[in-house]
C-alpha cells in the first residue's frame, strides 16, 4: 500500500478495545448475519450463566480446527461455535 493514510484510517475504523479479539467481533458480526439476531438471547445474564458460556466456548474452540491456509478460526466458525454452545446451554438450563 503506497498511501499510509489508508491503512490508519483501517486500522481506527476496525480497532478493538482488548488485545485479540478482532476476530471474535468478527464472528459475532457474522452470526448475526447469518442468524439474524444477536447470539444469547434467552439465556440468563449472571455469573452462573457467563460462566456456563465461557467453559462451553473454551470446550468447542478447542474441539474446532483451523481451516489449511487460514492460520486463525474464521468468523464462520466462530459464529457456529457460539450457535453450538447456545444450543447446548439452553438444553442444560432448560
Amino acid at each position: 500500500m503506497s498511501d499510509s493514510r489508508f491503512m490508519w484510517l483501517w486500522l481506527r475504523a476496525h480497532a478493538t478495545p482488548f488485545y485479540d479479539t478482532y476476530w471474535v467481533e468478527r464472528g459475532l458480526k457474522e452470526f448475526e448475519v447469518i442468524y439474524k439476531r444477536k447470539p444469547f438471547p434467552a439465556l440468563a445474564n449472571d455469573a452462573q450463566t457467563k460462566a456456563h458460556i465461557e467453559a462451553a466456548m473454551r470446550q468447542y474452540m478447542q474441539k474446532t480446527i483451523v481451516h489449511f491456509g487460514e492460520g486463525r478460526l474464521n468468523p464462520s466458525t466462530i459464529a457456529w461455535v457460539m450457535w453450538k454452545v447456545e444450543e447446548e446451554l439452553s438444553n442444560v438450563i432448560a
